[in-house]
C-alpha cells in the first residue's frame, strides 16, 4: 500500500468492520508479537495523530461501522491544518467486507493551485515593471528638456543671471524657447548690474544716517532711563517721607490715650471686684431688700453683670495691649528717629511689617486667612542696614504677595474657567525662612519670601525692577515697589534681590545684604 499513488501526505488505511487493522500505508504493521504470538492491532493502535483524530470523529459519525454501505466524505482539522477523510465498502461476492480509509491534508489540494497562483502573480509583476520602466525611459526623453528649461528658471529667479540654457541649437518649440530664456537672462543680467551699484549707493548713505539716529536714540534712551529713574526716586522719597511722617505721627496721637486707659483698666478692675464683693455681702446680710430694690436687681440683671463685668474688663485691657503692641510696631517700622546704616535685627523689621499687614492676612472675601510660615534663623546677628527703608521692602514685598495671592484665588473662583479647581483646597500661605551664609569672605544674611499666589510668567520674570513695570490693573499699582526694593537693597546696601517661579505656583524673593555695611556710591 505504500507503492500506491497518492498526495506527498496521503494516508490510506483498510479495516474491518470489526474495527481491526489489515492494512496502512504507514510504516507500522497491522499485528505485533506479544509473548511469541502475533495480535491484530485495533484502530485505536495506530501510532498516527491524525489518523487518532479521523478515527474518534468516524466513531461519532458512524458508531456501528456495519451501518457504512456507501462512500462518505468527512473533514476535520489537526494541527492547524484540515484533513480530508473519505471511507469507503471495499468487498467482494465473496464474503470479503472490508473499509478503506483514505486521509488527505488540504494542502495537497491546493499546493498547485496555490503555485499556479503564485506563477500568474510573478508574470504580472513582471509584466508591471517592463511597462514603468519602458514609461519612465520614455517620459524622461520627453520631460528631461523641460525640466532643464524649469532648473534654469528656478535658478534665473534665484538670482543666478550667468545661467544659460543649452537647448538653444534645438529647431523645435523647445529650441526657441530657450533662445528667448537666454536672451531675457543676459537683459536682465545687465538691470541687475546697474540696479545694484546704485542700490550700493544708496545703502551708504542709508547706513550712515542710521548710524546718526542710532546714537541719536541711544542718548534719549539713556536720558529716558535716568529721568524715569530720577522721577521714580523722587516718588519713592516723597512717599517714604509722608508715610514715615504719618505713621510716626498716628503712632504718638494713639499711644498716649491707649496708655492712660490701659494704667487705668487696671484700678478699674479693682473698684469693680471691691463693688461686686459689697454688693455680695449686702445680699447675705440683707437677704430680704426692699420691694424697689428687688425690682432693680431683676431690671439691670444684676447677676449677669456680676459675671460678665470681670470679663469685658479683661477684654478691655487685651484690647489695650493690642493698640500698644501696634503702636510700638508703627515706631519700630518707621525709625524716624534713626538716620544712616546701623545695627538691626531684620526679624524684629519682618514681625513689625506683618503686625502691620495682619487685617490683610485675614479671611476677606478676596481670600482665605493667609498662613504665614516663619523659619528663622536664630543664630542671624544684627545687620548694618537703614531700618526704615529695609521694613519699606519687607512692605512691599509682602504686599505683592498678598496681592498674588487675590489674583490666583479670583483666578480658580471663576466658574467661566474650564481649568478652574475647587477653591476648598487653596490653602493660601506665604514662607518667610532666613538663614546665615559666607559668601566672598563676608558673611551675608538672607531673607526668602515666597507665596502661594498667581505667579509671574517667566518672559516678564527679568523686567519686574524696572521702574513703572507692573502687572496689576491701571489704578491698583506704580510699578515703583519693586523698584524701590531694588534700589534700598542693591544700591543702597550692596545686597542683591532675585525673583524666580515657586514650585508649583507663585514666587519666591530672595534677599541678601551684607552684615556688615559696604560702602557704596
Amino acid at each position: 500500500m505504500s507503492t500506491l499513488s497518492l498526495s506527498n501526505n496521503g494516508k490510506i488505511f483498510i479495516i474491518e468492520r470489526n474495527q481491526k487493522l489489515v492494512a496502512s500505508s504507514t510504516k507500522q504493521r497491522p499485528f505485533q508479537i506479544e509473548q511469541g504470538q502475533a495480535r491484530r492491532l485495533t484502530i485505536e493502535d495506530v501510532r498516527d495523530p491524525v489518523f487518532q483524530i479521523a478515527v474518534k470523529l468516524l466513531k461519532e459519525q458512524f458508531p456501528d461501522f456495519r451501518q457504512i454501505t456507501k462512500p462518505a466524505s468527512l473533514q476535520f482539522e489537526a494541527n492547524d491544518e484540515i484533513y480530508f477523510l473519505q471511507i469507503s465498502p471495499l468487498g467482494n461476492g465473496d464474503g470479503l467486507d472490508w473499509l478503506t480509509v483514505v486521509i488527505v491534508p488540504g494542502s495537497d489540494f491546493l499546493g498547485q493551485l496555490r503555485k499556479n497562483t503564485a506563477t500568474t502573480l510573478l508574470l504580472c509583476l513582471i509584466a508591471l515593471g517592463v511597462t514603468i520602466w519602458i514609461g519612465v525611459v520614455t517620459t524622461k526623453r520627453i520631460v528631461k528638456p523641460i525640466e532643464d528649461l524649469k532648473d534654469s528658471a528656478l535658478a534665473l529667479a534665484g538670482g543666478d543671471f550667468t545661467t544659460k540654457v543649452a537647448l538653444d541649437h534645438r529647431a523645435d518649440e523647445i529650441g526657441v524657447l530657450a533662445q528667448a530664456f537666454n536672451t531675457m537672462a543676459g537683459e536682465l543680467q545687465g538691470l541687475f548690474t546697474n540696479l545694484e551699484g546704485k542700490v550700493r549707493e544708496r545703502t551708504i548713505e542709508l547706513h550712515a544716517s542710521e548710524t546718526r539716529e542710532r546714537e541719536r536714540n541711544t542718548q534719549l534712551e539713556q536720558t529716558l532711563q535716568e529721568l524715569k529713574r530720577t522721577q521714580s526716586m523722587i516718588l519713592h522719597t516723597e512717599k517714604m517721607s509722608s508715610l514715615g511722617q504719618m505713621v510716626a505721627g498716628v503712632a504718638h496721637e494713639i499711644n498716649n490715650p491707649v496708655s492712660f486707659i490701659h494704667g487705668n483698666i487696671t484700678h478699674s478692675s479693682e473698684y469693680a471686684d471691691h463693688l461686686l464683693e459689697l454688693v455680695q455681702l449686702y445680699q447675705k446680710n440683707y437677704p430680704q431688700p426692699s420691694p424697689d430694690i428687688t425690682e432693680l436687681i431683676e431690671e439691670i440683671d444684676l447677676e449677669f453683670i456680676a459675671a460678665d463685668l470681670p470679663k469685658t474688663l479683661e477684654s478691655m485691657r487685651h484690647g489695650t495691649e493690642r493698640i500698644k503692641q501696634i503702636v510700638l510696631s508703627l515706631r519700630n517700622f518707621s525709625r524716624l528717629d534713626e538716620e544712616g546704616k546701623k545695627p538691626i535685627d531684620l526679624h524684629s523689621g519682618i514681625d513689625s511689617t506683618l503686625l502691620i499687614l495682619s487685617n490683610r492676612l485675614q479671611t476677606t472675601d478676596r481670600h482665605p486667612a493667609i498662613t504665614v510660615v516663619q523659619n528663622y534663623d536664630q543664630s542671624l546677628p544684627l545687620v548694618e542696614g537703614d531700618a526704615g527703608q529695609l521694613n519699606q521692602v519687607f512692605l512691599n514685598i509682602l504686599n505683592n504677595a498678598v496681592d498674588a495671592i487675590d489674583d490666583y484665588y479670583a483666578l480658580i473662583s471663576d466658574p467661566e474657567r474650564p481649568d478652574s479647581s475647587s477653591t476648598a483646597d487653596f490653602k493660601p500661605s506665604i514662607s518667610i525662612a532666613t538663614r546665615l551664609i559666607d559668601r566672598e569672605d563676608q558673611q551675608w544674611a538672607e531673607v526668602q519670601i515666597t507665596d502661594n499666589g498667581v505667579g509671574i510668567p517667566l518672559e516678564i520674570l527679568e523686567n519686574i525692577f524696572d521702574p513703572f513695570f507692573t502687572t496689576k490693573p491701571v489704578g491698583k499699582g506704580t510699578g515703583l515697589g519693586l523698584t524701590s526694593c531694588y534700589q534700598i537693597i542693591v544700591e543702597k546696601h550692596g545686597g542683591t534681590i532675585e525673583a524666580s517661579p515657586a514650585a508649583g505656583h507663585g514666587t519666591t524673593l530672595i534677599l541678601t545684604i551684607p552684615v556688615q555695611a559696604i560702602q557704596t556710591s
